[in-house]
């Protein structure tokens, strides 16, 4: 299988707190990460630049997390991303296309790493182009009847490859 080009890494220090509804910053075995709520949905925004390489392929983002203290149940994330195309872009109006969800299920120990993949088709994303900058929103989704993990959900990184 080749190899998919990394277009970004993002640890979770790197995240912006939208407005509202925000993860709490915490820390796991001396690392930094974003404690994303049971009971309510919480966001985190990442800016970056795609690089100009980007071939216009569709995206591939890839989470790794950990349950904070539960052995069972299964949580939903869910991106969305927000092009930002030069000449055309208003930075007071916030954009996001339609978002992408993922369920996975938490492993049978507490602070094992859940490696969890979204694919976010090009068209999603607004088609953008190579050296354009973008914000990518990673949420948990709560509220969503099939997240039944019970605790936070820790996030300590996510990577955005070319599929």
């Amino acid at each position: 299988m080749p190899l998919r080009p990394t277009l970004a890494t993002f640890p979770a220090l790197a995240g912006t707190p939208p407005d509202a509804n925000f993860p709490q910053l915490d820390f796991r075995g001396g690392v930094s990460v974003l404690a994303f709520d049971a009971a309510t949905a919480e966001s985190v925004d990442f800016f970056g630049v795609l690089p100009a390489s980007y071939s216009g392929k569709n995206f591939e983002i890839t989470l790794h997390w950990i349950a904070a203290t539960s052995t069972s149940g299964d949580v939903v994330w869910q991106i969305a991303f927000e092009r930002h195309a030069i000449d055309d872009f208003d930075f007071d109006v916030s954009d996001f296309g339609s978002p992408v969800s993922a369920t996975d299920t938490v492993p049978d120990a507490a602070g094992k790493v859940v490696r969890t993949s979204l694919v976010l088709p090009v068209t999603t994303a607004g088609n953008p182009a190579a050296s354009e900058s973008f914000r990518l929103r990673l949420t948990r989704v709560a509220s969503d009847a099939a997240d039944t993990m019970s605790g936070d959900a820790q996030l300590l990184a996510l990577t955005i490859t070319e599929e």
